[in-house]
């Protein structure tokens, strides 16, 4: 659709077709700028709709993403290991922590929280489609594009009947993206669900030294060929 315009802009020939890679690459840098307040006063000029073409942009990056983390399993859990692997870690160190009586923070008992901060969609991305993957949930009910400025959190609850012994299975956990409730499940079986799908750390080294070692590059995402991005990367 937005091929014309971008022959104009770049001044490429009326035939050139652009590869998806392509498309997502100038669509990536866009939607940059986009954020940025930028003008695009060239890019204008073309006749384009800005808006109309920012939200197609963002449709090119969700399709990506998609496609890059759940066509191969091994890409998904080897990037989302690690992350996952702390999150699981800090929440059954929390309510190990409640369920031992000793949450108070005054009496000097850490009590873990953490913060992620990432400049990149793909970091979020990768959390939400390990836990998709993980739950068995349908991509197009429960994914959700990580435009600028979003946020995932992970709330834990507990049930309010007193008990004496308490189990993973009284606490829940509460998986929030942008304020919208999107899972909310008990912790038992939100660590019986999640934590076979981390991959420990001899399996990530093993994986890693094997692709870097083989001919095959299958493994590889390759990127083809961008036109240049200079005038979309400044105010222009």
């Amino acid at each position: 659709k937005y091929r014309d315009y971008f022959n104009e802009f770049y001044g490429r020939n009326e035939t050139y077709n652009y590869t998806f890679n392509e498309a997502v690459n100038i669509c990536d840098n866009f939607v940059a700028g986009y954020a940025d307040g930028r003008n695009f006063t060239k890019l204008k000029a073309t006749g384009i709709n800005i808006e109309e073409f920012y939200n197609y942009c963002l449709n090119a990056l969700k399709t990506q993403f998609r496609e890059r983390y759940t066509h191969n399993n091994d890409t998904l859990f080897l990037s989302g290991s690690k992350m996952m692997e702390l999150l699981i870690n800090n929440t059954k160190k929390r309510i190990d922590l409640d369920i031992n009586g000793n949450n108070n923070i005054d009496s000097g008992t850490s009590n873990p929280k953490m913060i992620i901060i990432s400049g990149h969609d793909t970091s979020l991305s990768i959390q939400e489609i390990f836990l998709i993957n993980s739950f068995g949930l349908s991509l197009d009910d429960y994914y959700r594009f990580p435009s600028f400025a979003s946020q995932i959190t992970f709330e834990i609850t507990r049930n309010e009947d007193e008990k004496i012994n308490r189990t993973y299975s009284d606490y829940f956990v509460n998986y929030y993206f942008n304020d919208e409730l999107l899972l909310n499940v008990n912790a038992e079986e939100f660590f019986n669900k999640v934590e076979p799908n981390i991959w420990p750390e001899e399996k990530i080294n093993s994986f890693c030294f094997s692709t870097n070692n083989s001919n095959n590059t299958n493994n590889v995402s390759a990127i083809d060929s961008t036109p240049n991005d200079d005038n979309i990367n400044n105010n222009n």
